[in-house]
């Protein structure tokens, strides 16, 4: 656990306030990066609640300083992550790395076999990390297929 992590939250609810400050600070870096938020409709923390999924949120002093999502959307498929997001001021301090490591261990407890993500190429420091933590090419998978901007992860769990 990271020296500015208090604690790993599993299983936290979409509409906790915590989780929709977290993913309303993201929308904005989206649009920082690409212009506008994210139009993926699938894309979201709700299919990443309950028996098919889980959020996790990092929290140091009681305040939430990072989060992500584990979600399976195909019986027997990957577990695929989802809006890994951290401060901006909490960056670099391995927050990300447990969250990872977290949802990683949240898709293992759930069955999953495989966790596989999309990134978009100019996310240069989320590359960074999963590549660290020996993330491979896979097949494109989702909404963003198609997208020559997008980079598709996987790790067998």
């Amino acid at each position: 656990m990271s020296d500015w992590v208090d604690d790993y939250e599993h299983g936290v609810s979409p509409r906790d306030p915590r989780v929709l400050e977290l993913l309303d600070l993201l929308k904005y870096e989206y649009i920082g990066m690409y212009g506008e938020p994210d139009p993926n409709p699938e894309g979201g923390l709700e299919r990443c609640y309950g028996t098919s999924g889980s959020i996790v949120l990092a929290t140091y002093r009681r305040k939430a300083v990072g989060i992500a999502g584990i979600g399976f959307h195909e019986t027997d498929g990957p577990a695929v992550l989802h809006r890994m997001f951290v401060l901006y001021e909490m960056r670099k301090r391995g927050i990300a790395s447990g969250l990872l490591f977290e949802c990683e261990r949240a898709a293992r407890r759930l069955g999953g076999r495989q966790l596989v993500l999309e990134t978009g190429t100019s996310q240069t420091s989320a590359i960074a990390l999963y590549r660290s933590k020996n993330y491979l090419p896979v097949d494109p998978f989702g909404y963003y297929a198609d997208q020559p901007t997008s980079l598709f992860l996987g790790k067998d769990l």
